[in-house]
């Protein structure tokens, strides 16, 4: 039986908690709006006669646990029903799915403050990546060839790296799909469909940082199977954006980052 991967969910948290210290309110209010509105979605793509939906006091009982501060709270409560023999399809698409739905609702009724709201999604948000943890790249669906996506983040306006490292991946055997200067609904939406094996992103600007902050999540939800690439600003740190982007690579050069991508495939 697939267990909660702690290592992921502790890793989403802090990341997620560094978003909380570090970004204005107006652009925190968007990112759990975001994960909030990604999640509630998930349902309506299971199959109508699959049946998914957690009872109202278990939803109640989650919700409660979510806004608590203490994220480990969350992650016992997950845990224990999976030691119960609840299925992976049973969290994701019918406690997380409508717990998120709840926390919408009482948000939107203001019985939950902003500043808790945030702190009960950056939790869901964590539980949704450690329950998904092994619809990692070794399981996704098998392809006769390796496809990636790769795009600048929205608004941006300089693409000439983003370019040249799809250039680079090409020319390595890879299929890739170049979105430039798309909005951030066209790229989920595009992700979504496709569901590619890697995506690699490109921030030429910190000022466009809050969009690739944004845009990780919402593709996080999506596509849990997709390695996750970001090509900083060349004033950020690798430090800085594995602080407050949950990607799993820096793309500084393209050799080396298709060689890290290597290693990973065949870990």
């Amino acid at each position: 039986m697939h267990s909660v991967d702690t290592e992921i969910y502790q890793r989403s948290v802090e990341v997620f908690r560094n978003k909380r210290n570090s970004l204005p309110p107006e652009h925190l209010k968007d990112l759990a709006a975001e994960v909030v509105q990604r999640l509630v979605a998930m349902r309506k793509n299971v199959e109508p006669a699959i049946e998914h939906d957690a009872d109202a006091q278990q939803l109640s009982d989650f919700c409660a646990v979510l806004l608590h501060p203490a994220p480990e709270r969350a992650l016992e409560f997950v845990a224990k029903l999976q030691a119960q023999g609840v299925t992976r399809q049973h969290l994701r698409f019918g406690l997380i799915a409508g717990v998120a739905r709840l926390l919408g609702e009482r948000w939107d009724r203001d019985e939950v403050s902003f500043v808790d709201a945030t702190v009960a999604t950056g939790h869901l948000y964590a539980v949704m990546r450690a329950v998904s943890s092994d619809l990692g790249p070794n399981r996704a669906p098998i392809r006769p060839e390796r496809r990636a996506l790769f795009a600048s983040v929205p608004d941006e306006t300089h693409t000439l790296g983003v370019t040249l490292a799809a250039d680079a991946f090409r020319d390595a055997g890879w299929v890739i799909d170049l979105k430039l200067a798309e909005s951030h609904e066209s790229l989920v939406r595009h992700a979504d469909l496709g569901k590619p094996l890697v995506i690699g992103l490109s921030l030429s600007t910190k000022a466009r940082l809050p969009e690739l902050i944004r845009l990780v999540l919402a593709l996080r939800i999506v596509t849990p199977s997709a390695i996750v690439g970001v090509a900083p600003a060349l004033d950020m740190s690798d430090d800085e954006i594995l602080q407050l982007v949950d990607a799993d690579i820096i793309f500084r050069h393209a050799g080396r980052a298709l060689a890290d991508l290597e290693r990973r495939l065949h870990a």
